[in-house]
């Protein structure tokens, strides 16, 4: 009985929750839209907008690795943010780099005449 009560506190927590990591998160399509040196300007597709303030310690790391502001950029995709209880001020934030988009040259066609 003892068991089934645990582990439906457990559940309890982790389905409500309550049991949270510090970082969570952002929505699917979060990119960066705008980069200033006190503040960031994140958007959720074309519909949602907002701006988050830095702080002297907010942690900014680019695929992983520890960066600063300067190396943010639009049209990187935000993958984790860590906001602080006020939701103006970013404690952490992952970037993605933006895929590099290559254009294919054009084929070459190389005609023979007999």
């Amino acid at each position: 009985m003892f068991s089934r009560l645990c582990l439906g506190f457990v559940l309890l927590l982790t389905l409500t929750g309550v049991a949270t990591a510090k970082a969570r998160k952002g929505p699917p399509g979060l990119t960066i839209k705008e980069v200033s040196p006190a503040s960031v300007t994140l958007t959720a597709g074309n519909e949602v907008e907002h701006t988050y303030n830095f702080t002297s310690t907010t942690k900014i790391t680019v695929d992983g690795l520890p960066t600063t502001v300067d190396d943010l950029r639009a049209g990187m995709a935000v993958s984790n943010i860590s906001i602080a209880p006020d939701n103006v001020t970013a404690l952490a934030i992952d970037a993605k780099k933006a895929p590099r988009v290559t254009k294919k040259p054009p084929p070459v066609h190389i005609f023979y005449y007999y």
